[in-house]
């Protein structure tokens, strides 16, 4: 999963290391918790939406650079439609572009970083013709 960077950031495992461990590494399965006992960072699996539909003209590299650029990124996974093609506003899970994983063990910073991604996703990262 695009969201396992954030898991294995904020828990030190996730669900796939979880997986490879059961078969790979029986001990280091054993060891894990039941459930989530220690939470090692604060983190986010942010969508990418459109805003409005249309024809896309171009991606916003500015707004993407700016959200890749801040420290609690950590990965992303973007399905950018071609140039020229028809895009839909974003309106649920079927309508999303991709995500951008963002996690950090600092709480205060994580929650500032988040919102300055939300507001630049909700500015638009793609631009379209409508």
């Amino acid at each position: 999963g695009s969201w396992a960077p954030v898991s294995q950031k904020c828990l030190g495992y996730s669900q796939v290391s979880a997986l490879i461990d059961a078969y790979t590494e029986p001990a280091n399965f054993a060891r894990l918790p039941n459930a989530p006992s220690a939470k090692l960072g604060f983190g986010a699996w942010l969508t990418v939406r459109s805003p409005v539909g249309g024809v896309l003209k171009a991606i916003n590299e500015e707004r993407l650079d700016k959200i890749r650029n801040l420290p609690s990124f950590i990965s992303e996974y973007i399905a950018f439609p071609s140039i020229g093609s028809t895009i839909v506003q974003s309106r649920d899970a079927l309508t999303v572009y991709g995500a951008l994983n963002l996690a950090s063990n600092n709480e205060e910073q994580f929650e500032a970083e988040y919102k300055e991604a939300q507001l630049l996703i909700d500015a638009g990262l793609f631009e379209v013709e409508c």
